[in-house]
């Protein structure tokens, strides 16, 4: 009988071991699927749900070469494929001859895709609509204008990623209900971090604070500044975030956290990340948001460390902490209401900055609440 246990404990163990040196993945989806937005929005009260700039529709990793998939994206749907040379292509999804999606049962023919209903090719020479892409950093990214205006900024290239210094660990994905802007404005909402953030991610969410919760933060938080600012010429388009955080026992500091957050366009996140853990240890997490429907979007965050053993560790906490902290603002945000003249406090001027910053990615020809 002692054996048996013990043979059941070991089993157990090297089960919780491979799960740990497994585990890069966590996916939560907290929308409402029925979620209408006009039981809480009048016609007035939002801004255009899509703002114009380059937007991710796929991770790299999901498209094999001579492979094609439909997407949809800022209320579109498409169809991206790989040509055996490698390079992307999206185009409509629906064949101009007699609307057949080209994505459900095409086939990429060189660089071209053949339509599953008539045979018809296309690689944007003939009517079909061909929309600008570019591959960086493990996401195929689509330049999105309702103005149809060509673009004058790209999504930058992280070289420590590309030249694979840095290697990747894993990946976490939330879908949101609510305004595509309460996602990116979160960054410049300085205030809000060390009343939603301070506890440890094992607390869970907002909804759940409890007297247990408020008991662990006396002796175990986190503690949050930050600066957030926009970017001056030749890159408007861009705004920066330092923020750093100390993880504290009783006060005493056990892990303080740097992160040069760079804000490019109204998609794209490049957050710089620097721990103090026995040394330094270096990474980066990549976020992008790309609104799928009025009011649905998909936020997707890729990890990147070190290639070392303790890097490799620290990921694993990394990929749960950071998934966990998003949770509690996806609660905020999927029972919110974008207010478009809030009452901001005195100490709130980076929200006013942002927002000023913001509206350089709407234009007049961007779709509306009357639109929907």
């Amino acid at each position: 009988m002692y054996m048996v246990s013990v043979s059941l404990l070991v089993i157990y163990l090297s089960h919780l071991i491979y799960k740990f040196y497994t585990f890069n993945e966590i996916i939560v989806d907290l929308s409402d699927k029925n979620f209408d937005f006009k039981t809480r929005y009048k016609r007035e009260d939002l801004p255009p749900h899509y703002p114009n700039g380059w937007f991710s529709v796929l991770e790299s990793r999901d498209l094999g070469v001579n492979q094609i998939k439909p997407i949809s994206a800022f209320g579109v749907d498409l169809v991206v494929y790989r040509e055996l040379a490698g390079k992307v292509h999206v185009v409509d999804a629906y064949c101009p001859h007699l609307g057949a999606n080209l994505g459900i049962g095409g086939r990429v023919v060189g660089d071209s895709v053949r339509c599953p209903f008539h045979g018809w090719t296309f690689n944007g020479a003939v009517r079909i609509k061909v929309w600008e892409c570019v591959e960086e950093n493990g996401f195929i990214f689509v330049w999105h204008h309702s103005d149809h205006q060509k673009p004058d900024w790209f999504p930058i290239p992280i070289p420590d990623i590309r030249d694979s210094r840095l290697v990747y660990r894993g990946r976490a994905e939330h879908h949101v209900n609510c305004h595509f802007q309460e996602i990116p404005e979160n960054g410049a909402d300085v205030q809000h971090l060390n009343e939603l953030h301070e506890g440890p991610e094992f607390l869970g969410t907002v909804v759940n604070r409890s007297m247990f919760y408020d008991f662990v933060v006396k002796y175990l938080r986190y503690d949050w500044t930050a600066t957030w600012e926009s970017c001056p010429a030749p890159d408007p388009h861009m705004a920066h975030l330092d923020l750093r955080s100390v993880y504290s026992l009783l006060g005493f500091p056990l892990m303080p956290i740097t992160l040069d957050v760079l804000q490019i366009g109204p998609a794209i996140v490049h957050l710089k990340i620097n721990c103090k853990l026995l040394g330094d240890i270096n990474g980066y997490i990549i976020q992008t948001i790309t609104p799928l429907a009025p009011l649905r979007n998909r936020i997707v965050h890729h990890f990147y460390t070190e290639p070392t053993f303790k890097a490799f560790i620290f990921s694993k906490f990394m990929i749960y902490g950071e998934a966990r902290m998003v949770e509690r603002d996806v609660v905020i945000w999927n029972h919110k209401k974008f207010l478009k003249q809030p009452y901001f406090a005195k100490h709130e001027t980076p929200l006013v900055r942002f927002r000023r910053w913001f509206t350089q990615f709407y234009t007049e020809k961007c779709p509306k609440v009357e639109d929907w």
